[in-house]
């Protein structure tokens, strides 16, 4: 690519670049064709533009943690304020934060998009630039050309996992990993260079931070996997190289940069102060996932190629193999598997980069290639490769007894909050993408089999699956149908008449009351989250008894005062 632009003028390089454009923008029109052209599963006229990703639920609550920011920059809310299971102080820490989604959300609102407008674009306009970021990785710094760009690009950006963990709009934190990934590529360019080294450290445990506050599951396989792979690569060098990295050696080395080492691990503890501030009061509260819970989530061998049934592929071929695999508990968590065809030629790369490490053993002269760049590019991708398999097998479910995902639940920091181990796989796109490219790098030149692979990569990773299963049409609807609240009202909770209820999840009429908390600035007993107070029991909205017996207890738990209920099916207020 760098070498076509030598040889090109700078018009023609403008066109290039406009047509690769294009091609990206088609992309993203197809990858979020739910929400451009909801008609294509709704089978109704929408507006384009319509759908909304996600669901009403985790979607929707995000959207809503995206508004509090709104309004904490806006000076109408403060840092830990939200408006549910008032007066409870710990809401804040009981879901992710999305710190970095806030940013572009703020700007769409203060332009005059409502609040689920300034939620679709948001996660558009994030996948959209992790891919050119991504794109610009590939090409500046792996040099990689247009083939293996694009291959990558399919595998890591438009997979079939990032399609199916669209309905998680937490996870597209994902996108912001090539910007990590360009902080640490710049860093390892600059390691003899000791100012910029610092630099472009210090920035990259910032960024890493930063994902911690917008999405912990994202960070924590982050940090998981670079841990993995430090480790790795330090055996690795340590097998090839004892003769000249010996213990006394790298002790000295390491005594030279104490301080410098000191610095990193103050900035990373400093920075992360407030999000355990939020945090470890939920922690203390409500403990650690059951480890049954995340058991019945860890991924079967079969889950690898779990690619769910609506793949367009491969999914009536995986339900031909297993058709029982929807039947299972929290099945729709587990559809986070690699497509056939990327999950082969993963492991065909895996084993070649296995013997390369092999035979590199068994070579005396490994030594004379020590500072080569293709050397190290060799050593990168077996680690990488490796890495990947520990974290494949580390996450299998031998039986439903087994697992070695239990000693990271056990021994390893944060491990007991990870409830759904399977997302990790949406992570491991990234890595293995690397690895398959650089592999087929050497080993495909013919420019026609590398288009066929490119499309046959690009329909595998198709999945029917509907992305947008709410819409602006319809939740406008009842955010505006809404009625002003009394003045006296400074709290309330939400009731529906139970001849008109027909919803059975609890969830929706909680976050009816948030919007409703959200628009008029109170407070609700009701809430939504990944965990609740202890005592907080409104779950059952439309069994007004139990309803009404967990509603008396938390006001009188907090004797609270101002309270008032608002009726979903008539739209009016009431003093309690």
């Amino acid at each position: 690519m760098r070498i076509l632009f030598k040889r090109i003028t700078i018009t023609d390089r403008i066109q290039v670049i406009s047509f690769l454009f294009v091609i990206i923008i088609l992309l993203e029109l197809i990858f979020f064709r739910d929400a451009f052209f909801p008609q294509f599963h709704q089978f109704v006229f929408a507006p384009i533009l319509d759908g909304l990703i996600g669901n009403s639920g985790d979607a929707r609550l995000n959207t809503l943690i995206m508004e509090h920011w709104y309004d904490f920059y806006r000076g109408i809310s403060t840092f830990k304020e939200l408006p549910v299971f008032y007066p409870n102080e710990n809401a804040l820490g009981y879901t992710d934060l999305l710190i970095a989604y806030s940013w572009p959300y703020a700007f769409f609102r203060a332009v005059g998009a409502d609040i689920f407008r300034a939620q679709q674009l948001t996660l558009i306009l994030l996948h959209l630039i992790g891919t050119l970021a991504l794109i610009y990785l590939l090409i500046k710094k792996f040099k990689f050309n247009i083939f293996f760009t694009s291959i990558a690009t399919i595998i890591i950006f438009f997979s079939n996992s990032y399609y199916l963990n669209s309905h998680h709009t937490q996870l597209f934190a994902f996108s912001f990993l090539p910007f990590l990934g360009l902080l640490i590529f710049s860093l390892v360019e600059n390691i003899n260079n000791q100012k910029k080294r610092i630099c472009y450290a210090i920035f990259s445990i910032l960024f890493l931070n930063l994902l911690f506050y917008t999405s912990f599951y994202i960070a924590y396989f982050t940090l998981f996997f670079i841990f993995i792979f430090s480790l790795v690569t330090a055996i690795i060098f340590r097998i090839l190289y004892k003769e000249i990295l010996n213990n006394s050696q790298i002790l000295k080395r390491l005594k030279e940069i104490k301080l410098e080492l000191l610095c990193y691990f103050s900035t990373f503890v400093i920075t992360l102060i407030p999000f355990f501030l939020i945090y470890l009061p939920v922690m203390k509260e409500a403990g650690k996932r059951p480890w049954g819970e995340v058991r019945s989530m860890l991924p079967s061998l079969i889950d690898y190629i779990n690619i769910s049934y609506s793949n367009l592929t491969w999914g009536p071929l995986l339900h031909l193999i297993s058709p029982s695999l929807q039947e299972r508990v929290n099945s729709i968590e587990l559809e986070s598997g690699f497509p056939l065809i990327t999950f082969f030629l993963f492991w065909l790369a895996f084993f070649y980069y296995i013997k390369k490490l092999i035979l590199l053993i068994r070579s005396k002269s490994k030594n004379e290639n020590l500072n080569t760049i293709v050397f190290h590019k060799m050593l990168i991708n077996i680690s990488l490769s490796i890495s990947v398999f520990v974290m494949l097998v580390l996450q299998l479910k031998f039986s439903n007894d087994f697992s070695l995902w239990w000693n990271i639940y056990r021994y390893f920091p944060g491990g007991s909050a990870i409830r759904v181990v399977a997302r990790a796989n949406l992570f491991l796109t990234f890595p293995m993408a690397i690895v398959i490219c650089t592999f087929l790098s050497s080993k495909l030149k013919k420019k026609i089999l590398l288009t066929f692979l490119i499309a046959v990569l690009f329909l595998e990773n198709i999945n029917l699956k509907q992305m947008c299963k709410w819409n602006i049409s319809d939740i406008r609807k009842t955010y505006w149908s809404t009625t002003l609240p009394p003045t006296q009202c400074k709290i309330f909770y939400i009731i529906e008449d139970p001849a008109n209820t027909l919803r059975n999840d609890h969830y929706n009429y909680q976050l009816d009351a948030w919007m409703i908390a959200s628009r008029f600035n109170i407070k609700t007993l009701n809430g939504y989250s990944g965990q609740s107070p202890i005592g907080w029991s409104l779950f059952e909205v439309n069994n007004s008894s139990k309803y009404y017996i967990g509603v008396q207890a938390w006001i009188s738990k907090h004797k609270l005062t101002d309270v008032c209920s608002y009726n979903l099916s008539n739209y009016l207020w009431s003093i309690h």
